[in-house]
């Protein structure tokens, strides 16, 4: 080896490129500075390769070291088009594998190298000669070569083109680091011109490696000056023209060393206009108070600003600056204010309209609850909001309250009618409409209205009873009068026409004829009579005028008054009456119309009973009442018939075993007089085996 002058030359020029790869390898996060450092890698590896090549006194070595320079001569101008379409944000085309394409020609050019003896493509001829102690290949160009050549000056002029094209968009603080790139890099491309086209002022000697010396003292000088490879210039570009909020940048001294137009804008506004109070008052330029105060929002010219800053930090983590973003937010601020006024003016209706809302969320626990609610059911809106209780308060039965809540869930429920209960104890009706299955509300997973329909609940309830009083009171009319009109008129027509056979048996002393017409005459005669009092006395009953005095009074001994006044009737039909009580029965009950109870139900079991038969009157005691049972072993009454007893709106008439005629009066009587009571009358029967009457009688006072 003959290492001399322009080697030692050479060599400086790599260990500088080399330094510089090194310095931008530490910034690799960003690929525009990845692709410059792998750029003044292979130019080092150009330098180091040829300074060899010229240092070499054999001809073997001299190829060898040459082939080694061409990896970085074949490989720089793809590596500084990478470099600068990724500086410039012209790096779309590279995605994907077309990169790897960019290095299609350069590897053809070292494989034509290696190979060039078999075919002589890329050299047609290759000499050897010495020049001044340095050797030298003597080299004729063949088209592989030229292939080469234009393929790498097509990669260089691409890049300048790129970095030309961004020159005149980027803002002028950052348009000297361009210009950096853009000379650096032209002063290796001249100078490799001035040699291929046979400008060779030291002979054969290439110095475009010598040239990538003044490269690398520019690209040193920006970097340590410029900050060259802090920033890339078409991004600060991007964020400072083109964004509308207004961006400053601002060093340790709080003093502003870059901004974009907005921010200049609102500067020349700050400095001219008038002074808001959260501004400092001689602020001109100065936005160091924005970082100051904790408050994010600012008035300037009417105009409302969010702040937002972050702290930028140079190498090792030391500060050095601070961004601050100043964004317009006066139309969203009035849109937030609108928002929630709306909101506010929807919560005031939501909490004052007389409907009931309520609102679910996925856990079925209360999440709105609003005043009307409260009002209807006692509970607060802070008692029952997010409680999981609130639910068994308002329906305390837990069967109930599954049945609630599944009819809420279901869409094909509209409106469901539900009994809920208030904090006082009371129940209240409430109508509640589904919405929430055609309006779904956010946040909500189920919601509805509801109407306090309780007081209309009971104005329907009071009309449907008083219709049904009405109705009754109608049917007892038209019983009434059919009463009056049939079965009280026909008695006295018999009355009448018996009473004038008697005259004439009289006048013909035809005494044995009026004897037995005289039985006739009495029996028709007190049934009618009975009928009479029975007609008088539900009349009483249905006009209100029989007035309720009950007592405490001895049942047995009533029972016995009521059996000696129907001694007669039953002897006469050859019918027996039993009593079975074990004793005294004391009763709290009005005795007039308990004695009505038992003369009815005796008198109907004596007509139908056959004669011989016996009427079994028996009483067994209750908690706190007693039943009177009265049974018969006559005709009895089929399942129909027993459903037409106790009914106003029925007509039953039933002959008796001895053709004794009823109007079913009586047993409508019995059980109104019953119910006063408070108590119970049922009838158990079946048709030939006879029929047992029942009611019950308290034995206490409710007062006691």
């Amino acid at each position: 080896m003959n290492i001399g002058q322009p080697s030692y030359l050479i060599f400086f020029a790599a260990v500088i490129s080399l330094y510089l790869s090194f310095f931008a390898w530490k910034r690799r996060q960003d690929p525009a500075i990845k692709s410059l450092s792998w750029l003044l890698l292979a130019s080092a590896v150009w330098s180091v390769g040829y300074a060899l090549e010229v240092g070499a006194v054999y001809f073997n070595l001299i190829q060898f070291f040459g082939f080694v320079a061409y990896v970085g001569i074949v490989t720089t101008p793809v590596l500084w088009l990478i470099f600068s379409a990724q500086y410039t944000h012209h790096d779309a085309w590279l995605s994907g594998n077309k990169k790897k394409y960019l290095f299609v020609v350069p590897a053809l050019s070292l494989i034509s190298i290696v190979t060039n003896d078999k075919h002589s493509l890329f050299y047609s001829s290759v000499g050897y000669r010495s020049e001044a102690d340095l050797y030298f290949q003597v080299l004729e160009y063949g088209p592989l070569w030229y292939l080469h050549s234009a393929y790498s000056y097509l990669c260089g002029l691409t890049g300048l083109v790129f970095m030309f094209k961004m020159l005149g968009t980027v803002s002028s603080e950052n348009r000297h680091k361009i210009l950096y790139f853009i000379v650096g890099s032209l002063i290796p491309y001249f100078v490799n011109f001035l040699y291929i086209i046979g400008y060779r002022p030291y002979g054969f000697l290439d110095l475009t490696p010598v040239a990538f010396i003044l490269m690398g003292a520019l690209l040193m000088l920006g970097v340590y000056k410029f900050q060259l490879l802090d920033i890339k210039p078409l991004a600060l570009d991007l964020l400072f023209d083109h964004i509308p909020d207004a961006i400053f940048v601002l060093d340790e001294k709080r003093q502003i060393t870059n901004t974009n137009p907005a921010a200049r804008m609102l500067l020349s506004r700050m400095q001219h206009g008038e002074k808001s109070e959260n501004k400092a008052p001689d602020a001109g330029f100065d936005i160091g108070f924005m970082l100051d105060t904790d408050d994010t929002d600012f008035i300037i010219q009417d105009r409302i600003y969010y702040r937002s800053y972050s702290q930028i930090k140079s190498k090792g983590d030391q500060k050095a600056g601070t961004l601050i973003i100043l964004r317009d937010i006066t139309e969203a601020k009035k849109t937030e204010k609108t928002l929630i006024e709306s909101e506010q003016r929807f919560r005031l209706i939501l909490e004052n309209m007389p409907i009931l809302l309520n609102a679910f969320d996925e856990k079925g626990q209360i999440i709105v609850w609003n005043k009307a609610c409260e009002r209807c059911s006692g509970w607060s809106a802070e008692e029952v909001i997010h409680n999981e209780k609130a639910m068994e308060w308002l329906y305390p039965d837990e069967t109930y309250r599954k049945t609630v809540i599944a009819s809420s869930l279901d869409p094909s429920s509209p409106q469901n009618t539900f009994t809920l209960q208030t904090k006082n104890g009371k129940q209240r009706i409430v109508s509640w409409f589904d919405i929430y299955h055609r309006l779904k509300v956010p946040g909500w997973h189920s919601w509805g209205l509801g109407i306090d329909v309780t007081e209309q609940k009971q104005v329907e309830a009071a009309l449907f009873e008083s219709e049904k009083q009405l109705r009754e009171l109608n049917s007892s009319k038209d019983r009434f009068f059919s009463i009056i009109a049939h079965d009280l008129r026909s008695p006295f027509n018999s009355i009448l026409g018996i009473s004038e056979l008697m005259k004439e048996f009289a006048s013909e002393r035809d005494f044995e004829s009026i004897e037995r017409f005289t039985d006739v005459l009495h029996t028709t005669s007190r049934n009618t009579f009975e009928l009479l009092v029975n007609l008088l006395e539900w009349a009483q009953s249905q006009t209100g005028r029989m007035e309720f005095l009950p007592e405490y009074f001895e049942l047995v001994s009533v029972i016995e008054e009521e059996i000696k006044l129907l001694e007669q009737v039953s002897a006469s039909k050859g019918v027996s009456i039993t009593l079975e009580f074990t004793g005294k029965m004391l009763v709290f009950a009005d005795k007039q119309m308990v004695s009505t109870i038992i003369r009815n139900l005796i008198t109907n079991a004596i007509k139908f009973s056959y004669p011989q038969d016996t009427v079994v009157i028996s009483g067994s005691k209750r908690a706190r009442g007693m039943v009177v049972s009265i049974t018969d072993q006559g005709v009895g009454i089929s399942p129909e018939d027993q459903k037409k007893l106790f009914r106003l709106d029925e007509t039953l008439t039933t002959k008796g075993t001895m053709n004794e005629k009823g109007t079913g009066l009586g047993l409508i009587l019995c059980k109104e007089l019953v119910e006063r009571h408070q108590g119970e009358i049922w009838v158990e029967s079946r048709p030939g085996s006879g029929s047992t009457f029942s009611f019950t009688l308290p034995v206490l006072s409710t007062e006691l």
